[in-house]
């Protein structure tokens, strides 16, 4: 934390990627706001996609990768109750998560083509993000290039408004 606090007292402006982030930088590094600017991101894309899309798939979509920290459990046992409703539904996992052996869950590993990815985007009904912490969620932001709608937890950078309650960094 001393190494960090020392990096930004250093720098002559700071620039994050979300307001999440500005704030934490402000308040817990203690760097003057006038010093830290809020400049945003995109996705991982050259354009959005601009195609027709379909609906009905029943496939719910997830980055697996730090599956504790972005909710993989919490969304494991909503997936049972889901698949109780609907037998036939599916939740893809994509990134470095543990194997999880339930009926209608496929783990896909990590993809790394872009064209796969957004054929995943385009093929799935919901992207879920129930994530404990995740303070710029590039992978929404991917999924909304391609049309594809979210069900995002209130925590960190995900909300527009964000609750006193949510779970820390």
């Amino acid at each position: 934390m001393a190494i960090e606090i020392r990096a930004y007292r250093r720098a002559v402006h700071v620039f994050t990627y979300s307001k999440l982030t500005r704030d934490s930088v402000i308040r817990d590094y203690g760097i003057e706001p006038g010093r830290v600017t809020a400049v945003g991101a995109s996705a991982d894309l050259l354009e959005p996609h601009e195609g027709a899309r379909s609906f009905g798939s029943k496939r719910l979509l997830f980055n697996g990768t730090h599956f504790d920290r972005k909710g993989g459990d919490i969304l494991v046992e909503a997936f049972r109750a889901v698949r109780r409703a609907i037998p036939q539904a599916e939740l893809h996992i994509i990134g470095k998560a543990p194997h999880i052996r339930e009926e209608g869950v496929v783990m896909r590993g990590f993809v790394s083509s872009r064209q796969e990815l957004g054929e995943l985007f385009l093929g799935s009904d919901l992207v879920v993000a129930p994530a404990r912490c995740d303070p710029f969620p590039t992978f929404l932001i991917e999924a909304m290039a391609y049309g594809t709608p979210s069900l995002v937890s209130s925590a960190d950078g995900m909300p527009r408004w964000r609750p006193t309650s949510s779970i820390r960094c």
